[in-house]
Order: C-alpha cells, then sequence, then structure tokens
C-alpha cells in the first residue's frame, strides 16, 4: 500500500447505509462506489469488520454482499508488526499526554453537564 490517504470503514457505516438510506434495492451506486475506490485504492476497512459482517444472519443482503462481491484485499489485516507498531506508539503518546476531559452532570445546575480537566483536577467555576 501507498502512503497516500484512505478512508478505513467501520462495520456501522456498511449496516447503518444497508438498514437506511443506502440499501441495495434503492441504492446499489452507493456499493458498486465503495469497490471502485478500493479498486483505486482509497477505501479499506478491517479484517474485524468483515467477520462482524460475516455474523449476520446468511439471509441478510449485507452477509451476501461481503461474501460475494468484496475483495478480501478490502479488509486489512491487524494482526500485523506494523499495526502494533503503530498502536503501541498511540498508547505512548496518551501516556505522555495525560489529559481527559470527564463529563459529569452537576446536579446543581440545570443548564447541563461541567467539564473537568485531569490536569488539574479542578471544576471550572
Amino acid at each position: 500500500m501507498t502512503s497516500k490517504e484512505f478512508y478505513l470503514v467501520d462495520s456501522d457505516v456498511f449496516i447503518t447505509a444497508k438498514n437506511f438510506y443506502y440499501s441495495f434495492e434503492i441504492c446499489p451506486g452507493f456499493w458498486k462506489c465503495l469497490l471502485h475506490h478500493h479498486q483505486q485504492g482509497s477505501v479499506f476497512s478491517i479484517d474485524r469488520v468483515r467477520s462482524e459482517l460475516r455474523a449476520g444472519a446468511s439471509e441478510d443482503a449485507l452477509v451476501d454482499w461481503v461474501n460475494s462481491s468484496v475483495p478480501d484485499t478490502f479488509f486489512l489485516k491487524v494482526d500485523t508488526e506494523a499495526v502494533t507498531n503503530a498502536y503501541r506508539e498511540i498508547i505512548l503518546w496518551v501516556r505522555q499526554h495525560p489529559i481527559c476531559i470527564a463529563v459529569v452532570p452537576d446536579r446543581r445546575d440545570r443548564h447541563g453537564p461541567h467539564y473537568r480537566d485531569s490536569r488539574t483536577s479542578r471544576w471550572p467555576q
């Protein structure tokens, strides 16, 4: 794979598209477009998404599409050294930059939640 930008599609994109606005009957062009852009090297997903989609009902159109129309190259393997190394870098960065914004409802305020910065452990006034 080259270093050009690409899109990594999660299972929810497939499931929501099939169940709502882009069903196979209403908008077959959406599904053809995904495959076209994959062939161009700009759209992929991961092998765990394929497993999740294949776990659907055998008569489901999405399961059939994944099994019959989508090439194996569409689903990138995540159990590789490169992915493990990238994940390690992300975890190290997160540990070195420990900022967390917590959303906690404040019962004294009727205007919604307050946000707390973990670096100061203080609540905004």
